[in-house]
């Protein structure tokens, strides 16, 4: 559901950003994307703490800011040690998407409906 781009960036699904694209102001924007991080972490490589916690998060997306972030993430075939995140894996965007997806969909949604009655 979920993809890592040459720019080193998780990005929610076209469906999904489609869904949502006519209500997402940029704070529901950074809210979406924290809230898919939240999912995402615990499928995230960890060794040392670098690639998975020196990441930005914007309106544009989750920002992985190691330079191997993006050769970690389609590492097909890595070893992946499950030493401190029991779940890590390659592709773990993905993997957080479509595991988690609905569960993102439905946080966002009920952010979105609870700044609509503020």
């Amino acid at each position: 559901m979920s993809k890592f781009s040459s720019v080193n960036k998780v990005t929610v699904s076209a469906p999904l950003q489609k869904k949502l694209a006519g209500c997402l102001d940029n704070e529901t924007k950074i809210f979406a994307n924290n809230t898919f991080f939240r999912y995402l972490y615990p499928y995230t490589p960890y060794v040392t703490g670098t690639m998975s916690e020196d990441v930005d998060i914007d309106e544009e997306g989750i920002h992985y800011n190691s330079v191997y972030a993006n050769r970690n993430y389609y590492g097909e075939g890595f070893n992946f040690s499950k030493e401190k995140h029991p779940l890590a894996q390659e592709k773990w965007g993905e993997v957080a998407g479509s595991i988690h997806g609905v569960a993102i969909s439905r946080e966002v949604e009920n952010y979105v409906k609870s700044k609509k009655l503020k």
